[in-house]
């Protein structure tokens, strides 16, 4: 498998299980190819699973089903028929020394010496000589062996020689090898260009994305590093506080607490003083003492009884708690969200996702028809409706040969919306041009191509407005139109009884 191909192009053509060309390739449901022998060789218990670990699996009796990936086959082919071992092939003309070169008009592989010895001859100078792997394709007629193919048959598409022209392809459209392929190079060059460009803005779109992806994540996580600075500075300066008060607290009731211990251990005092000196004067035996001083004992018992009534009042004080007011584990377990929001980046931009619906604007249970291409004519479709409706795309069924145009038109005429679509796929199908527009009721949107290698998909209908859904209704309509329209440009709506195949993608 050595040639001078570059590496990425051979990845292309490559199978990833037999690291050969592809033989046979065969295209999995992930995108995936692989040969097919490749795939039946890898299947265990009656399974093949994905090598690149995608988590695709087929069963046994699937396998023969897959499609066959065209593109990887025609590419492998192609660089296969690059890789024809020159090393050991030798000359054609000495059948001694290795080749070196081939030279078309001898049609003959020849060694340096020989090519140099033959090729010295004046007669002989004008051959093209070229490096031995740079063998041009065969140019010999299979029908016609004395001719070349010189022609391309623009009619059935393939190369003819002179003879041809004058029997299978008589009367047929032709042009000369040399002009198509020139044409062909420009087109199979510019082909992907349109794609190639997008895809260069998408990728620089992408990395700035990533850029700006990484600066915001880094701001939110420095504003969410912030944020609990802040909560774990003021929960430290409410803790201060709550302490403060319960400091306050404390030192008050303390003092009260005190102040209430100190009165009772004075009345203590006092009444132990009393009992002292009544047990003193009982010791005495003096009756006559006794009596002179009962009055002032008893002034003496009813001051501490008016003292212990004030005690027995009771003493005040409040007892401190800590409350939190809020379950404060779930709000802290509960605090802050990360919010995020759906965003979409393609070739169009960077937007948030909205949820969309696709409104079919074809007529139900008709029969299908396809018509040319019209360089002169747009058609599509004048809108009435309830309410306004934006627009995301419009989807064509056509079979598409270079561009497309899709305008809004509102309802004076006049364009205020346009985007282009470039493709050099003939397969008739659904193709999506992005238009993002308001409509409004009296407003059209029309197709229309430059070009007339292509065809659109139709029914046939009337001029009537018939109702798509229950808020919009549409007619058929097409405009005159002789060149891409600028913004601003004004357009004749004319009835209509083709409605082709259309749907538009709307916001919900």
């Amino acid at each position: 498998m050595t040639n001078n191909a570059p590496t990425f192009i051979k990845d292309i053509a490559t199978c990833a299980i037999c690291l050969d060309y592809y033989k046979d390739p065969r295209l999995l449901p992930c995108s995936h190819t692989y040969c097919y022998n490749c795939i039946n060789q890898l299947t265990k218990r009656n399974q093949f699973s994905c090598p690149l670990n995608d988590d695709t699996i087929i069963n046994a009796e699937a396998i023969s089903k897959l499609p066959m990936n065209r593109t990887a086959k025609d590419m492998a082919e192609f660089l296969s028929s690059m890789t024809q071992d020159y090393a050991n092939l030798k000359c054609g003309n000495c059948t001694t020394n290795l080749c070196t070169y081939w030279c078309e008009k001898c049609d003959n592989y020849l060694c340096v010496a020989c090519s140099d010895n033959i090729h010295s001859q004046k007669i002989l100078q004008s051959h093209v000589v070229v490096p031995a792997n740079q063998k041009p394709s065969s140019n010999v007629c299979s029908d016609h062996p004395d001719e070349k193919l010189k022609l391309w048959c623009v009619t059935c598409e393939t190369l003819v020689c002179r003879d041809c022209l004058l029997f299978r392809h008589k009367d047929h459209v032709y042009t000369s090898l040399q002009d198509i392929a020139q044409e062909t190079k420009l087109k199979i060059k510019s082909s992907l260009q349109p794609i190639r460009e997008n895809l260069e803005k998408t990728a620089s779109k992408t990395h700035r994305t990533i850029e700006e992806q990484h600066q915001n994540y880094e701001a939110t996580t420095l504003e969410i590093d912030e944020t609990f600075k802040q909560l774990y500075k003021s929960l430290g300066s409410r803790k201060m506080k709550l302490m403060e008060q319960l400091n306050e607290y404390r030192a008050k009731e303390k003092s009260l607490l005190e102040k209430y211990q100190g009165d009772i251990n004075e009345q203590l005092k006092a009444i132990q003083a009393r009992e002292a000196l009544v047990q003193q004067i009982f010791n005495n035996n003096d009756n006559i003492q006794i009596m002179k001083m009962r009055k002032t004992l008893v002034d003496y018992d009813q001051t501490i009884d008016q003292q212990y009534q004030r005690i027995e009042q009771g003493c005040t004080f409040s007892k401190a708690s800590f409350n939190i007011g809020i379950d404060l584990k779930q709000t802290i377990d509960e605090y802050g969200t990360i919010k995020t929001e759906d965003i979409i980046l393609n070739p169009n931009g960077i937007q948030p996702k909205r949820s969309y619906i696709s409104l079919n604007l074809s007529r139900p249970s008709v029969t299908n028809s396809t018509y040319q291409y019209e360089v002169q004519r747009g058609r599509g479709y004048l809108f009435q409706m309830q309410k306004p409706l934006k627009i995301r795309s419009v989807q064509l069924e056509a079979s598409i040969h270079g561009q497309v145009v899709a305008y809004v038109v509102n309802n004076t005429g006049s364009v205020i919306k346009k985007e282009s679509f470039i493709s050099n796929d003939t397969t008739m199908k659904w193709t999506t041009i992005p238009i993002i527009a308001e409509l409004n009721t009296g407003y059209s949107i029309l197709v229309w191509s430059p070009n007339t290698t292509g065809q659109f998909s139709y029914q046939e209908g009337d001029n009537n407005f018939r109702a798509v859904d229950q808020v919009c209704s549409i007619e058929s309509k097409h405009a005159d139109i002789s060149h891409d329209l600028s913004i601003g440009e004004q357009l004749k709506l004319l009835q209509n009884s083709y409605s082709i195949r259309m749907i538009i993608d709307i916001e919900q």
